[in-house]
């Protein structure tokens, strides 16, 4: 305001798709809610009996927001570098190399790395402003588009296979040594195990492509889960039954994290072996046959463990194991947010309505969008499972969660503090939807704008 010599107030008005935090501050001040500033300019708010002690940090912070609001481009030009994307999912292995090379407190870095770096910088990148749309009304050389054709989209997650396997071994190898404090083999453990449960997004992406690679690609990351059966369970039985009381793998309103773990791998392994054992009845074969999936996911991460027993001995064995099985926790909180409290309406025939965008829960922070592959765009996810990672969709309509991945995992291990961040969520959207969302779609889709 004083580069441009103008002494008018700062009065704001509210924009209508505000958003909690402090996403605020990377906003133009003609879009800043109107509950962060008054209408009293600075000059007189800083001259307004305000204490001289307190004059000088409130004119620096002030001046710093400014600032940071005049560079508010540099930021949208970031989220355009589509090479970050090819960058920022590697940085947390790279960080488990690095914290056992330097040991001690650093071993933890992989875990501030993912609980307080990346949501602060989705704070402060604000949100996924790619639109695949946008590219195809605006294609390029050959009538392709490098931000969504690049092949590096295709190689990204194949690379991601020995990359977690190689880790893995390597903190077994490390845990193995016996040079570690109790706080650096508590740290170990936390931090391979985000790797792993990051993997799980990572095959989450490729079991849904019909190629050999992506295919293989996804059983090497599931062996270092000893959780294979998710590869026949995710896509024969989740994506059918999804926000329906009949998945196992969809939380219901009210339900604790803690009530669900138990209900879902219980759930989802029974659920596995009914789905396998009626294709192979379908194609004639016996049970012992094998052709029987179920049957490798038992044997293949027995051989995994009895390699890495054979490699570094009994403690690596057991860390090998006790990482499957924190990985996994991790990767059912992510299952348990996914879906909270969300239902789909069964109809008088005994069918449950399509899946639409109404049946996940979304967040669209930038930096979080990288690390898991777009993850966090679950609806167009569920309504187009074939769909490449890089061009799924954000919908406004759809339920958002009020922050990224990371904090909301960390806040279902606490069921007080997530059913009071999230059960009025549940309730506000279902309310919304039944009295004027689902309308309004529909109708927006009779005119023609499905946009």
């Amino acid at each position: 305001r004083r580069q441009a010599g103008s002494s008018s107030s700062l009065s704001c008005r509210c924009e209508r798709r505000g958003s909690c935090g402090a996403s605020f501050l990377l906003r133009p001040l003609h879009v800043v809610p109107k509950w962060h500033f008054t209408s009293m300019s600075l000059s007189k708010r800083t001259q307004s009996g305000l204490n001289s002690s307190l004059t000088a940090p409130v004119g620096y912070i002030t001046d710093g927001m400014a600032r940071l609001l005049r560079r508010e481009w540099s930021l949208a030009k970031l989220r355009k570098q589509t090479w970050l994307q090819f960058i920022v999912p590697f940085v947390f292995p790279t960080s488990v190399y690095l914290a056992t090379y330097l040991g001690n407190l650093w071993m933890a870095l992989p875990l501030v790395l993912a609980y307080v770096i990346l949501p602060l910088a989705d704070i402060l990148v604000g949100e996924d402003d790619f639109y695949p749309e946008e590219y195809k009304k605006h294609p390029g050389k050959n009538g392709k588009d490098a931000t969504v054709d690049s092949p590096m989209y295709w190689l990204l997650p194949i690379i991601w296979a020995p990359v977690q396997l190689h880790c893995v071994y390597h903190g077994c190898m490390v845990y193995a040594s016996g040079d570690l404090s109790w706080f650096e083999q508590l740290a170990l453990l936390g931090s391979v195990s985000l790797i792993v449960s990051g993997g799980y997004a990572v095959s989450h992406e490729l079991i849904h492509k019909h190629s050999v690679v992506e295919k293989a690609a996804a059983w090497g990351i599931m062996l270092s889960t000893g959780y294979m059966h998710f590869l026949v369970e995710h896509i024969h039985g989740h994506h059918k039954r999804v926000a329906t009381p009949e998945d196992p793998a969809s939380a219901r309103f009210g339900e604790s994290y803690w009530q669900f773990l138990p209900r879902t791998v219980i759930g989802s392994y029974k659920s596995a072996w009914g789905l396998e054992l009626a294709r192979l009845r379908r194609k004639g074969e016996s049970v012992w046959s094998l052709q029987n999936q179920m049957i490798w996911f038992h044997i293949l991460p027995v051989f995994v463990t009895l390699f890495v027993y054979a490699m570094g001995g009994y403690d690596a064995a057991v860390f090998f194991v006790v990482q499957c099985v924190v990985s996994t926790m991790f990767f059912e909180g992510i299952n348990y947010i996914e879906h909270y409290g969300l239902e789909r309406e069964k109809r008088p025939n005994g069918k449950y309505e399509p899946v639409n965008f109404n049946h996940s829960w979304n967040a669209n922070t930038f930096v979080t969008n990288l690390v898991l592959l777009r993850l966090q765009r679950h609806s167009d996810h569920h309504m187009h499972p074939a769909r490449r990672y890089q061009v799924l969709r954000h919908f406004d309509p759809a339920p958002q969660l009020p922050y990224g991945y990371s904090i909301m995992v960390l806040s279902a291990f606490i069921p007080w503090l997530w059913r009071r961040m999230m059960d009025h969520r549940v309730l506000a959207y279902r309310k919304w939807w039944s009295e004027e969302g689902c309308a309004r779609v529909q109708r927006c889709l009779a005119e023609g704008n499905a946009q």
